[in-house]
């Protein structure tokens, strides 16, 4: 990558600002909240998967009205999963997407791959021949577990999109298009337990290994604000060791006041 070179008052502004974006996005990164999150839905599905355990071994258990109840429980479970990863998802993106707004708007600067939130999430390996990220995967399948019952008719059709078609059906049509790449389908009562096992949470009850993908993913996103940064590390740090000296040298005059 071509580095820029700046004025010293300008590394000086562009330092602070590049420490600021820095620290929130590693806020946002570091936060275990869904981890946390995670690791009660897991155990509410582990008691689940216990109890199809339990009731596969009662010779006397055919009770459909069980199973149906119980594998709906199941999907909504790991539906909310969905929603949960996402929400560390849109977090992470957001303040990444944030932090090259702000370059761009005082700078004139710009992280590739920070552009756009979707850009954020493209950030990483595709996932097994989708052509998209397992990050964008996990995305798209919260939206379809939130949204699929609000879906028209005209979302679930294959023609190409037609011109002067609404936002929104042609966004939702991308949706079911991308997980229909993991096995979703209208019909099917079992979308979000086929979205686990194509991620490979299986058991069902080993989420957490999302919960890894995701933070992965958010942890290379850190590492791209400082690698993709189109300016000489070494003009930053000058710029940090002049803002250093400044504060020392009136730190008492401050406080005299």
């Amino acid at each position: 990558m071509q580095h820029l070179d700046l004025s010293d008052d300008k590394a000086d502004a562009l330092a602070g600002n590049v420490d600021i974006c820095t620290r929130l996005l590693e806020c946002d990164v570091k936060d275990d909240t869904v981890t946390r999150v995670m690791d009660d839905i897991a155990q509410s599905i582990r008691h689940l998967e216990r109890r199809f355990e339990e009731a596969s071994k009662k010779s006397d258990q055919d009770d459909q009205w069980f199973w149906d109840g119980e594998n709906d429980y199941l999907e909504k479970l790991i539906g909310v999963s969905f929603i949960v990863l996402q929400s560390k998802i849109r977090r992470v993106a957001s303040s990444a997407a944030s932090f090259d707004k702000r370059l761009k708007k005082f700078f004139d600067l710009s992280i590739a791959g920070f552009e756009t939130q979707s850009a954020v999430r493209a950030l990483g390996d595709t996932y097994k021949g989708t052509g998209s990220t397992l990050v964008q995967q996990i995305w798209d399948t919260a939206n379809y577990f939130k949204h699929r019952d609000e879906w028209p008719s005209e979302v679930w059709e294959e023609d190409n999109d037609r011109k002067g078609e609404a936002n929104q059906i042609m966004n939702s049509r991308n949706t079911r298009k991308s997980v229909a790449r993991i096995g979703i389908e209208k019909s099917s009562t079992g979308n979000m337990r086929t979205a686990y096992e194509f991620m490979g949470a299986v058991p069902y009850s080993n989420c957490e290994c999302l919960v890894e993908r995701v933070q992965e993913w958010a942890d290379l996103v850190y590492a791209h604000s400082k690698a993709g940064l189109p300016v000489d590390p070494e003009i930053l740090d000058r710029a940090r060791v002049r803002r250093y000296a400044r504060y020392f040298k009136y730190r008492n005059t401050w406080r005299s006041e």
